[in-house]
């Protein structure tokens, strides 16, 4: 919502979470609207390995400021484009917002490593 309404996108980012094409080193955050979740981790689990995030140091799933529950889901097949599966999920309802950055959405991203460079990436 923020993004879409914005005149300027601005996102920050840790080097170790930068990655150039979907695989199984991290897996992609999706926010889900509570009441939709018994009904998307099915529908998921044929393309993704997909679990609730948990909170570290609460009990419990982690919840979104919007009050929706954070899954992630790991892609079985490699070689996805992250925009068209970004559209793909977003298109099943009850996903409110995934964790892939499209450039749609984003103008300029910062990504700082352990000694402190930072560097741009423009869209």
């Amino acid at each position: 919502m923020l993004a879409f309404n914005s005149k300027k996108r601005i996102f920050i980012g840790e080097k170790s979470k930068e990655v150039k094409r979907l695989s199984s080193n991290f897996p992609i955050p999706i926010e889900v609207v509570p009441f939709s979740l018994p009904f998307i981790i099915p529908s998921l689990s044929s393309s993704f390995s997909v679990k609730i995030r948990k909170g570290n140091l609460k009990r419990g799933p982690v919840i979104s400021d919007n009050g929706n529950i954070i899954i992630d889901a790991i892609p079985l097949k490699k070689d996805l484009d992250p925009c068209r599966l970004d559209l793909h999920l977003k298109a099943i309802p009850g996903v409110v917002e995934t964790g892939i950055f499209c450039n749609n959405l984003v103008d300029l991203v910062l990504i700082a490593d352990t000694s402190g460079i930072i560097r741009e990436i423009r869209r």
